[in-house]
């Protein structure tokens, strides 16, 4: 699954596909996660939210938020991941109305 992403990673980055980046981004960051290893998972969603804040793409920026989140609750910074939460809850409620 690694070895996938980075490869839609490396065509979207060719492309200059901002969207694929965040999406591939994204999917790393899920895949780390599941495999234990939230300081990458953390860093890939870091990247990935950099690029779909720049986009202004409010959902996927609200999904990666959340999923961020997680990681970083998973990798004992609660701080951090309160913060997220709550800015993935707010983006969620925005999209909503």
């Amino acid at each position: 699954a690694i070895q996938h992403q980075n490869q839609h990673l490396s065509i979207a980055a060719q492309l200059s596909d901002g969207v694929a980046k965040t999406l591939a981004y994204s999917s790393l960051g899920r895949v780390h996660h599941a495999l234990g290893h939230y300081t990458e998972a953390v860093q890939y969603l870091q990247q990935g939210l950099q690029i779909a804040e720049q986009l202004r793409r409010r959902e996927d920026e609200a999904k990666i938020r959340h999923r961020l989140g997680l990681s970083l609750w998973s990798a004992g910074d609660l701080d951090q991941c309160q913060q997220q939460l709550h800015r993935a809850a707010d983006l969620f409620e925005t999209i909503r109305r």
